[in-house]
């Protein structure tokens, strides 16, 4: 529809273009707003806005009264109308701002209350951490590491251990340079070696026993005394020869008392006494078994070793399969390891063809040896019926017997100067001629559970 303004009348035109008049039409001036509405009302044909001369909107009958809203108040806007939010826009506007969760006063007051209590940082305080590139620094580090810092100590288990107070009392780093080191620490003997050397209580054997050193130059007195009440007495044991014999070979040693120490016991030496009708050698001997060899497959058979440092300075070889009477004596070839525990020494033995069971031959050590550790291996030629074992003796005591003396050769020892171990083989023997003669010999020891 379209609307005609002209003074006098209004023309509404309508679809069709059919012109309608409307009574009572006021006149808009040209080129001044205005608004015209037109409509039944109370019977009327047409109402219509009125308007004054400057075509400013007026309700009042006579239309002189200045209304609230003219023209000059929308000309004093700074923009126009059309550009700003239709109806439409600011109801929705006015839909989506109900819907929102906005914070009311006391929640932001409870807000501002929390805010307020928060411990922050201040400029200050930021002033004295650390910076940016000393973080950097430190990351760059902390990477390079080759363990996890989780697997280390925390904070709580370090302050459960010593204070620095404490720690202050402990050693300096110039005092523990002063310590011996890991590597010497290394060489020191272990606690297992230790205890395997320092012994329990009571009698061992040799190689099981702890050595005692006692001084040179000062004198020790041993003393043997009883225990409480029902102590058992110290077990004394004689040992006693004393007949006409005359030995295997002349001048060579022959055997004639062995006793061994028994279990449990040690042994003391007390006294050693002989007497012989004619001149000759007497000794008492510890014995060690080194080995045997049959001479006539020529197989060696290892024995013993001594326990080092110690070492025997006579060996000899004792017939106990009679050699037969061959082309020629037995020569065996013994290689052994010296007192200095020298391997791959060599020394000899010679046996007579046809040696009765019990004669005795003497090993001629390499030269310069003092004695025999081990033996290794032992060989003879030629190669005859005969079966010898290879001794050594350490000789504990030697008499020159005299036939012109009217009274014996008596070695007395003090009380526990001499001992022996559980399993020791004393022996006494003499070496004199194969004629029989008088032959006293006694010996007296003390055995000490």
């Amino acid at each position: 529809m379209s609307v005609v303004v002209n003074p006098q009348i209004v023309l509404l035109y309508d679809a069709n273009g059919v012109a309608h008049a409307v009574k009572d039409g006021v006149a808009i001036p040209v080129n001044t707003p205005a608004l015209l509405v037109a409509g039944h009302d109370d019977g009327a044909i047409a109402r219509v806005m009125r308007t004054a001369v400057d075509g400013t909107v007026r309700v009042d009958p006579t239309g002189t009264t200045t209304q609230p809203v003219s023209n000059a108040a929308f000309a004093a806007l700074d923009v126009l109308l059309s550009s700003r939010a239709s109806e439409f826009t600011l109801a929705a506007f006015l839909t989506a701002f109900n819907a929102e969760d906005f914070a009311t006063q006391t929640t932001l007051a409870a807000l501002l209350t929390a805010f307020n209590a928060e411990d922050f940082a201040t400029e200050t305080t930021l002033l004295t951490r650390a910076t940016e590139a000393t973080l950097l620094l430190i990351k760059a580090k902390t990477d390079n590491l080759d363990v996890l810092l989780s697997t280390r100590a925390s904070e709580a288990t370090l302050l459960t251990r010593a204070t620095e107070a404490t720690l202050l009392t402990r050693a300096t780093e110039a005092t523990l340079l002063t310590r011996a080191t890991e590597a010497t620490l290394l060489t020191r003997l272990s606690k297992a070696d230790f205890e395997a050397r320092i012994n329990t209580l009571g009698q061992k054997t040799a190689a099981a026993s702890t050595p005692v050193v006692l001084p040179s130059d000062q004198v020790v007195n041993v003393t043997f005394g009883f225990g409480p009440p029902g102590t058992a007495f110290p077990k004394t044991i004689n040992i006693s020869f004393d007949k006409s014999d005359g030995a295997i070979v002349a001048s060579s040693y022959k055997r004639v008392a062995t006793y061994t120490i028994p279990a449990t016991f040690s042994a003391y030496v007390i006294k050693f006494a002989t007497g012989q009708g004619e001149t000759a050698t007497a000794r008492l001997v510890v014995e060690t078994n080194l080995g045997s060899h049959n001479d006539s497959t020529n197989v060696f058979t290892p024995g013993a070793t001594y326990t080092s440092p110690q070492w025997a300075p006579f060996v000899q070889a004792e017939v106990t399969t009679a050699f037969a009477a061959g082309a020629g004596n037995v020569v065996l070839t013994v290689g052994y390891t010296n007192e200095n525990l020298t391997a791959g020494r060599t020394g000899t033995i010679t046996i007579p063809k046809g040696s009765a069971i019990g004669s005795r031959f003497s090993m001629v050590l390499q030269a310069g040896d003092l004695g025999v550790f081990s033996i290794q291996s032992c060989s003879g030629a030629p190669l005859q019926v005969g079966i010898s074992k290879l001794l050594g003796f350490i000789q504990l005591v030697v008499h020159q017997d005299q036939s012109a003396q009217p009274t014996f050769a008596e070695t007395i020892y003090a009380p526990g100067a001499v001992s022996f171990p559980t399993g020791t083989v004393i022996g006494i023997e003499y070496a004199g001629g194969t004629v029989a003669k008088q032959r006293t010999f006694d010996l007296l020891l003390q055995l000490v559970s």
